[in-house]
């Protein structure tokens, strides 16, 4: 197949890339990330079968000429992270908003499958645990920036929905704390490769709040099956699938892992919430997801244990020459 994948510079992005070189596909690949030694894709120069346009989201020409030319589209190119959302709220809407809604429009008039990647941030603050696809949102404030990201993948959901309705073949997949090699300054789950970078350089590792706060940590590879899958499967049309593992971790209870994998235990700092993100962010106790629905119809499970994923990611972040030079995330 040809396929388009945006945001394929990126974490999942370039994860995904991977996946379908190695299957034989071609890929389309854009992104904002420059075509240098950096480029996770950099190893796949000399592959005939990818083509990477290093430009934006909202270049309606280009664009254009990417969804024409591939048959189907596996939209990651998102405002995503921290340091992308907290004070930059226009930035976020206008690539996730009209980003995606250039995506579908295109792929609408262009009759091509369509995988959209969402969030785990759709749940928002909801108390109700596990997250199901369709359970209610809880948001915080609109004067909170922390929200907006939440917001936009909503509308891309609703836009999804909206298109499949006038005949689209769609599918939305929301990502739990996915983590692994080349996560750095990117995506949710990154406290991991923060904890395992302090350790390695024996920095004193700072946690925000008291700790207690869980996650579901998800494996890269797991989740690159599950994107397949929903991306491919027929039953997967016009349905929303959580990728995520059931399991919950504590933030304490991380440290202790990384420390095992690490080899030895640097002290541990706790850091108030509003001395790292001021105003502008709300920390979520509990995320957890239901994912009946992604076993159900994809056949899929996340099977990466935890401390297995961790001594991986050690591994590739041991192997960097310049360590990624990460913000304190929660």
């Amino acid at each position: 197949m040809k396929i388009l994948v945006t945001g394929a510079g990126g974490f999942i992005g370039s994860h995904l890339t991977d996946f379908f070189l190695a299957r034989g596909d071609s890929v389309f690949a854009l992104d904002s990330v420059p075509w240098d030694a950096r480029n996770y894709l950099w190893v796949h120069r000399d592959n005939h079968r990818l083509r990477y346009f290093c430009d934006s989201i909202l270049n309606e020409g280009l664009m254009r000429y990417l969804v024409r030319e591939t048959e189907a589209v596996y939209h990651l190119a998102a405002a995503v992270g921290l340091d992308n959302v907290i004070g930059q709220v226009l930035k976020v809407i206008e690539v996730n908003v009209r980003g995606t809604e250039l995506v579908l429009r295109l792929a609408a008039e262009q009759k091509r499958r369509v995988l959209f990647t969402s969030t785990s941030e759709i749940g928002g603050k909801s108390p109700k645990l596990p997250f199901r696809e369709d359970d209610d949102r809880v948001l915080g404030p609109t004067i909170v920036d922390r929200w907006v990201y939440s917001e936009t993948k909503a509308l891309g959901e609703y836009m999804c929905f909206g298109y499949h309705r006038a005949g689209l073949p769609v599918s939305i997949v929301r990502f739990f704390n996915v983590y692994g090699p080349r996560l750095d300054r990117e995506g949710s789950g990154r406290v991991i490769t923060r904890f395992l970078r302090q350790a390695l350089q024996n920095q004193p590792i700072a946690v925000i709040g008291d700790g207690k706060q869980t996650r579901c940590f998800t494996y890269i590879s797991d989740v690159i099956q599950g994107v397949v899958a929903a991306g491919e499967r027929p039953a997967a049309i016009g349905g929303i699938f959580n990728l995520g593992t059931p399991v919950e971790t504590s933030i304490n209870e991380l440290v202790e892992i990384v420390c095992k994998t690490v080899g030895h235990r640097p002290p541990v700092k706790y850091v108030g919430l509003d001395e790292v993100y001021g105003k502008g962010y709300e920390d979520i106790a509990r995320r957890v997801p239901d994912v009946e629905r992604a076993r159900r119809v994809l056949d899929w499970v996340a099977t990466t244990p935890l401390e297995i994923g961790i001594w991986e990611t050690f591994r590739w972040l041991s192997s960097c020459t310049v360590l990624p030079d990460d913000d304190i995330d929660g």
